[in-house]
C-alpha cells in the first residue's frame, strides 16, 4: 500500500513536471474504482498530499461500486472534457475502459494504475507485479493451513468479487500456478466470481462453505466479501476445518 500511493505520488510530480502551465494552475483527477473502499479513500490521500507538495488540485473520482463500468465511463469522460492537465485512473475493466482512454490520451496524459488498460496510448501505468503477488498469496496460505493442520494440504477455494478485472485475474493465476507447482497437498475446488456487491459475495462465500465442508483455506482478493467470512465465523465457530486459512488481497 506505501508504495503504491508512493508511486501515484510520483506520477503526479511527473505531470507536473513535464506540463507547460505553471504548477498553480494544474488540476489532476484521481478516478478510482469504488470511493467508499479505504484502500481506495487510502490512494486518495495519497494523490492529496502530492498534490499539495506540487500545488495540484486532485479532484477526487469515482463510482460507488466496481461493478459500475458505464459509471466510471462517464465519470472519466466528464473530467476529460474539463481539460486538466493530466488524468489518473484505476480502470474498472481493461476492456471497458480502453476506447475512452484512447480518446483521451490525443488530448492529455492519462495514466493508468492498478489495473491495466488496453489502451496502448496511456503515458505511465502503475500497478503491482500481480501474477507474483498471486505466488504469494499461494505461500501464505499454505504456510497458515500447515500451521493449523501439521500439513499444507486439503481443499481451497478461490473468491472473487467480480468478473473481468486484469489484475484479479493474474492473482488467481499466480495463486493456482503456485499450488500446482509446490503444495501438491492442496486442491483448489472451486472459483467463484462474485457480482460486485456484498450481499451476492455473502451468499456465494456461504455457499461455498455448504458445498464444501471440509474446505481448510479460502483466498479473497476483496474487502467487501469480509462480511461472508464474519458471517462464516458466527456460523461455525470451533468446528474444526472451516476455521482454517484465509487470505485477501489489497482491499
Amino acid at each position: 500500500m506505501k508504495v503504491f500511493i508512493a508511486t501515484m505520488a510520483a506520477f503526479a510530480a511527473v505531470a507536473v513536471s513535464s506540463n507547460s502551465m505553471a504548477a498553480s494552475t494544474m488540476t489532476i483527477p484521481v478516478i478510482v474504482k469504488n470511493t467508499s473502499v479505504p484502500f481506495w479513500q487510502a490512494v486518495f490521500a495519497g494523490a492529496c498530499t502530492a498534490g499539495k507538495k506540487y500545488g495540484v488540485t486532485v479532484p477526487r473520482l469515482g463510482a460507488s461500486s466496481e461493478a459500475d463500468m458505464s459509471g466510471q465511463i462517464g465519470i472519466f469522460e466528464n473530467a476529460v472534457s474539463g481539460k486538466p492537465a493530466a488524468v489518473v485512473i484505476t480502470p474498472v475493466s481493461a476492456e471497458a475502459l480502453g476506447p475512452a482512454i484512447d480518446e483521451a490520451a490525443t488530448k492529455i496524459p492519462v495514466v493508468v494504475a492498478d489495473t491495466p488498460s488496453n489502451s496502448k496510448q496511456v503515458a505511465a501505468t502503475v500497478m503491482t507485479d500481480n501474477v507474483a503477488a498471486g505466488r504469494l498469496g499461494a505461500d501464505t496460505l499454505a504456510q497458515e493451513i500447515q500451521k493449523k493442520y501439521g500439513k499444507a494440504e486439503g481443499q481451497v477455494a478461490i473468491l472473487q468479487f467480480l468478473p473481468g478485472v486484469k489484475s484479479v485475474q493474474d492473482r488467481v493465476d499466480g495463486f493456482k500456478d503456485q499450488v500446482a507447482k509446490k503444495y501438491p497437498g492442496l486442491k483448489v475446488v472451486t472459483t467463484r466470481i462474485g457480482d460486485g456487491s456484498v450481499t451476492g459475495s455473502l451468499n456465494t462465500t456461504l455457499d461455498v462453505l455448504s458445498t464444501f465442508p471440509q474446505l481448510r483455506g479460502i483466498l479473497w482478493r476483496h474487502l467487501l466479501q469480509r462480511p461472508g467470512r464474519r458471517s462464516r465465523h458466527r456460523r461455525n465457530e470451533g468446528k474444526g476445518p472451516r476455521d482454517g486459512g484465509h487470505r485477501r488481497f489489497d482491499r
